[in-house]
């Protein structure tokens, strides 16, 4: 079986927090979102909790660059 990652996240405010889920132990991976407008910044999920301040004017800008072949999940408030 494969597994593909899953960028797990919420926006709460200027608040991003994310995580990966669907991995092996140790998975350790970057990814690069928007946390400015426009622009990609690479952060380093694990497989817990992290946060990240955004600077956008609306949390629908947020995304995930999509040249990352993984799966990402908006978690419940």
């Amino acid at each position: 079986t494969v597994l593909v990652p899953v960028f797990e996240y919420r926006i709460e405010g200027k608040t991003l927090s994310y995580r990966w889920t669907d991995v092996v132990p140790g998975f350790d991976m970057p990814v690069r979102v928007t946390l400015k407008a426009s622009k990609f910044k690479e952060i380093h999920p694990i497989e817990s909790w992290q946060t990240a301040k955004l600077k956008l004017a609306n949390p629908a800008d947020f995304k995930v660059d999509p040249n990352y072949y993984v799966i990402q999940r908006e978690a419940s408030q």
